[in-house]
């Protein structure tokens, strides 16, 4: 069995137990190859205005529907949310997130939800910069607040902060949300029977999402971490 890669944890929590006290369980998507960390879609800021636009990927949120809506999975994304406010958030994060990605560096900001303001932001920064060995990846359509920190601070390289198109589009029609280097956006099911076609033509410019192609695990793919891939295209749930 491999052991854990043995890093420098920069925190003052040391117990494991008061950091799921203070900050909750760290989630545990299907598709991804380690740990992340759910809020309630119905708490999504900019996502709950585009929901009721039928053109939004955020029409038909997959995180309002199935496995999300169980009633544990519900009350664990609540505390969550109540928890990213407590001043010990950051370090009980960091106390989790170091142990938890020990054997597989990934984490991935928010399975479900998205930044609430711009305190929230500034602490996933932070755990960043204090975990600079795992690498984050953090899709959002909150352009406006991300914008405004971007301008102001320098992001850690272990950051990949990638901007969601607000609306889906044909094959190279989606517009590129401005100022950002990384961007993502989501296609019509109508592409499937093309999408291994797609996929074949990947490269950092524009890269199709091939976990269709893989029973809807991301396997050894990581280019949603990789801040040198542009754009990436995901076919709609």
């Amino acid at each position: 069995m491999d052991m854990p890669v043995r890093r420098v944890v920069d925190t003052p929590i040391e117990d494991i137990k008061l950091a799921k006290e203070i900050a909750g369980t760290l989630s545990e998507p299907d598709k991804m190859p380690a740990y992340g960390y759910g809020l309630p879609a119905v708490a999504c800021k900019r996502g709950s205005e585009l929901r009721r636009n039928p053109n939004s990927p955020c029409n038909r949120c997959y995180a309002l529907r199935g496995h999300y809506q169980f009633p544990n999975v519900v009350e664990a994304q609540q505390f969550r949310l109540q928890a990213i406010n407590d001043p010990r958030w950051e370090d009980a994060m960091v106390r989790l997130i170091g142990r938890n990605c020990a054997f597989v560096p990934y984490f991935r900001w928010h399975d479900s939800g998205d930044v609430q303001d711009y305190t929230h932001l500034m602490k996933i920064i932070g755990i960043a910069e204090r975990l600079n060995w795992v690498k984050f990846w953090l899709p959002t359509q909150e352009h406006k607040l991300v914008r405004r920190v971007i301008r102001k601070y320098s992001i850690p390289r272990n950051l990949t902060i990638r901007a969601s198109c607000a609306l889906k589009a044909p094959i190279g029609q989606w517009k590129r949300p401005v100022s950002f280097d990384c961007t993502s956006s989501v296609v019509s099911k109508a592409y499937k029977k093309l999408w291994p076609e797609l996929v074949e033509t990947n490269n950092k410019d524009v890269y199709y999402c091939p976990s269709t192609l893989q029973f809807n695990r991301c396997q050894q793919c990581r280019a949603c971490w990789n801040p040198t891939i542009k754009h990436i295209v995901y076919l709609e749930h």
